[in-house]
């Protein structure tokens, strides 16, 4: 009976184990999505200002220069 309560705690600690993994590698998958966005958001934000400044172009000096590209 020592052999089964061995083997039951054992296995218990390694599904223990593989939830921590799975958790872990989880989280990771959340980041990299998160990066992902910020990324895409960054992308959208530059269409928008570069599309703006050809709208307004008396303006696009004004604005790249408030932006740090100047």
């Amino acid at each position: 009976m020592g052999t089964d309560a061995t083997l039951r705690g054992a296995s218990g600690r390694k599904e223990s184990a593989n939830r921590g993994v799975g958790n872990a590698m989880n989280a990771e998958g959340k980041a990299a999505a998160a990066q992902q966005d910020a990324q895409a958001l960054h992308l959208c934000f530059m269409w928008w200002t570069t599309l703006l400044d050809a709208v307004t172009p008396d303006d696009a000096a004004a604005s790249a220069s408030a932006r740090g590209c100047s």
